[in-house]
């Protein structure tokens, strides 16, 4: 392509979750690139390939996989150093798949909700632990099933669970943390 002959090439190319990213989408950035850094992580979310045949083809092999599983450690270099979670949130991620060698930085590994500007101190129930499991089990909510969007694959709901999730939203807005700041992952 003319116009991209004519571009110059980048001194660094970062493929951020190359560990979920197509091989064939990081290659555009990479031959544009003097040096390359593929950072993720392969022990959480693999790449989403809808096409069973473009799988079957070698599609779902990121290439973050594949230099991985040709030189191993000798090109790699783990980020021990976390800076998301409580210390007791990291520490079962930890154990379970990196040979318990991940530290939670001081900024976060005692951190609670309760520490955040504006909490209602008194609701430490909810806002006091780094960890609440909601047990709904033997509650009758059933799981049921639709059509994705894209109209290929399926969807799964339990719309008994998200009524659940929004009674716990609730309880955070009401002991001071701001909409904005919660996030739901199902």
């Amino acid at each position: 392509d003319p116009v991209l002959n004519d571009l110059p090439p980048f001194d660094w190319v970062i493929c951020d979750e190359a560990a979920q990213s197509l091989e064939a989408a990081c290659w555009i950035p990479i031959l544009r690139g003097r040096r390359c850094v593929l950072a993720g992580d392969d022990k959480q979310l693999p790449p989403t390939i809808k096409s069973e045949e473009a799988a079957k083809g070698g599609l779902s092999v990121t290439l973050f996989e594949r230099l991985h599983a040709k030189y191993g450690k000798s090109i790699t270099r783990m980020l021990r150093v976390q800076y998301r979670m409580h210390e007791s949130i990291m520490r079962w991620a930890s154990k379970a798949m990196y040979e318990d060698s991940l530290l939670a930085h001081h900024s976060v590994a005692a951190h609670l909700l309760l520490d955040l500007e504006g909490t209602k101190k008194e609701k430490d129930d909810i806002l006091g632990s780094p960890v609440i499991i909601y047990d709904t089990s033997g509650c009758g909510f059933s799981e049921s099933s639709q059509q994705d969007s894209s109209g290929v694959g399926e969807s799964k709901l339990n719309k008994g669970e998200a009524g659940v999730v929004v009674g716990i939203v609730r309880e955070f807005v009401s002991a001071g943390i701001r909409p904005e700041a919660i996030g739901i992952i199902s």
